[in-house]
């Protein structure tokens, strides 16, 4: 996975670069030598925050200490690479009591050269965030350059560079749009994350198509079909949706996972509403089919943000809430066709029922599980493959008119296949066994798979812009 995150991470400097300056890219003028000077840099150790004091890591810190002694090597490179010049000589390791915000600016000017200080803290012991902090201190300036960021501990590595490059960017110094060399120690599998506020777009997207679609069944639900009431309550809706999603994007860092995740609340709870009410009452007061799925799409996006209070999201994670929507609609409707040994009628009432259940409790188990949205995306098609299988294999069950009992077995053999297949996708994308050991020989080496993700973001000042490329996955050689 080292080689893997070196191309990534290649790929990711190689288009900001590109961004922030079209025209170097095309052909680059021979720089200053006031802007290529290089800077005389001292990293120091990087130490473990708590309780707002800092201390070198100690073997009782499990987790931090080795992810601290990678980061050092990491940053070594890293620094390197973007053009500071590291003081090769004895490394300082002073007092970490005096490495506070004021001190560290007196030992730079002491010292006479540029310090780089990194530091761990834990958020909390049930979680796996941890705040990182770069601090740089110039001896001209007056101030200090610091970056800090609070992320998951699988996503330091790659967080850290991107940190580490803004950095150097305040402080003068030119980043090359080289290649950056990551040591094969660092740990942790995380290629890329996303940039900052990722999933602005789609929060405002969604939660204003929401809005409008709330507007919509309040309007239908009273009764009134006068354009009058229509237009001004679409509008209204779309309006508070779109104003919602604003100032909530601009008062928390939303992900791209964490709008996904909403999304998913307010989609699969509304469908389950409508196909409930349509297999269940109908036909009543058709007015009351949109209450149904009104209700059901505020309770799910009120559950889907009381989820996020508590718990981040992963990209993979919202993935997740939307498959289980998509799988208890397609098994809550076999399981009543199945029930009933009638495939002539459409399972309203199964579909409305899986459809709420399902996303439900795939959004619960979403909050609790650490997935890439390719492991998602592989047990839906291992799902879909199984259910085709299976209805391929029983599909001579149909013909000549078939009774109950042969429209059973073909429901058993479709809903069988499906689960037989995301089973064994599933157990194919498990992750849970331990490193090997790099001395032993393997058998075959693991397939190198391409894919298309966001590899990292461009910042220019205050703006910032995602960079989407191509990634290899797997070992290169």
């Amino acid at each position: 996975m080292a080689d893997t995150r070196r191309l990534s991470l290649a790929i990711a400097l190689l288009g900001a670069a590109i961004l922030s300056d079209p025209a170097s890219a095309a052909a680059a003028p021979p720089a200053p030598a006031a802007e290529t000077k290089a800077r005389a840099t001292t990293l120091l150790p990087t130490m473990i925050a708590e309780g707002g004091v800092l201390h070198a890591p100690t073997p009782a810190e499990a987790e931090l200490a080795p992810l601290a002694a990678s980061l050092d090597a990491l940053l070594a490179d890293t620094a390197q690479d973007l053009g500071l010049v590291l003081d090769r000589g004895p490394r300082l390791a002073p007092d970490p009591a005096h490495l506070g915000d004021a001190e560290l600016l007196d030992l730079a000017r002491s010292s006479g050269g540029v310090l780089l200080l990194p530091s761990l803290r834990a958020t909390t012991a049930a979680s796996r965030d941890v705040e990182l902090r770069l601090v740089i201190a110039d001896p001209a300036a007056r101030s200090l350059l610091v970056r800090s960021e609070r992320i998951a501990r699988d996503d330091v590595p790659v967080r850290a560079v991107v940190l580490l490059r803004d950095l150097v960017a305040d402080l003068g110094g030119v980043a090359r749009a080289r290649p950056l060399a990551i040591d094969p120690a660092t740990k942790g599998n995380v290629i890329t994350t996303p940039p900052r506020g990722s999933g602005r777009p789609v929060l405002l997207v969604s939660s204003t198509l929401f809005g409008g679609f709330a507007g919509y069944s309040i309007q239908r639900a009273s009764g009134s079909s006068d354009p009058r009431v229509l237009y001004p309550l679409l509008a209204v809706g779309a309006g508070i949706g779109l104003g919602a999603s604003i100032i909530a994007s601009d008062e928390w860092e939303v992900t791209a996972g964490e709008a996904w995740y909403v999304t998913a609340g307010s989609v699969w709870p509304t469908l389950a509403g409508h196909l409930l009410y349509q297999g269940r009452f109908s036909p009543r007061v058709e007015s009351d089919r949109w209450v149904f799925g009104l209700v059901g799409g505020t309770a799910g996006v009120t559950f889907s943000i009381l989820g996020l209070t508590l718990h981040g999201m992963s990209d993979g994670g919202a993935l997740v809430a939307h498959s289980g929507g998509t799988f208890g609609l397609v098994l809550g409707g076999l399981t009543e066709a199945m029930v009933r040994g009638d495939l002539q009628r459409t399972p309203f009432s199964g579909m409305g029922y899986g459809t709420g259940f399902g996303w439900l409790a795939a959004a619960a188990l979403a909050t609790q599980l650490r997935v890439t949205p390719s492991q998602v995306l592989t047990v839906d098609i291992g799902a879909l493959i199984g259910g085709l299988g299976g209805a391929a294999l029983g599909s001579p069950l149909l013909l000549h008119e078939p009774d109950a009992g042969h429209q059973r077995g073909f429901i058993a053999a479709t809903g069988g296949g499906a689960l037989l297949g995301a089973t064994i996708a599933l157990i194919a994308t498990r992750s849970g066994k331990k490193a090997e050991d790099p001395g032993k020989k393997r058998a075959a080496l693991p397939p190198v798979l391409p894919a298309i993700e966001v590899l990292g973001e461009s910042a220019i000042g205050t703006l910032r812009a995602p960079i989407v490329g191509l990634s290899l996955r797997g070992t290169l050689r």
